[in-house]
């Protein structure tokens, strides 16, 4: 199977970036995963349950196995951009695929 050629710098830098924010994006999931792996433990953070009740802040211990994922996501997600680190993977990007690298000029902080 032959993949098709993209020829416009526009589109490749473009996707670049996107490309570039995902790794970033996962980046920061992977690293606020590490830093509540210790939440993981009974009485915990995690499940709010410290009564071992069930009547924790996400419902007890499946309320929490269930939400935290989600939480750590949409912290990732707005998080992402700040780091820094998807313009050191575009930049690397675009060196590989012969394009002149321009920084975003979108960062909010």
């Amino acid at each position: 199977m032959q993949t098709r050629m993209i020829t416009n710098e526009a589109t490749r830098r473009e996707m670049i970036m996107k490309t570039a924010s995902k790794h970033e994006e996962m980046f920061a999931t992977k690293l606020l995963e590490q830093m509540f792996s210790g939440f993981d433990k009974e009485n915990s953070i995690d499940t709010g349950d410290t009564e071992g009740d069930g009547n924790g802040m996400f419902g007890g211990k499946y309320g929490g196995m269930l939400v935290k994922p989600m939480l750590m996501e949409a912290v990732a997600k707005n998080i992402s951009g700040t780091l820094g680190i998807k313009e050191f993977v575009a930049k690397a990007m675009c060196k590989k695929e012969g394009l002149s690298y321009e920084p975003s000029t979108n960062i909010t902080a």
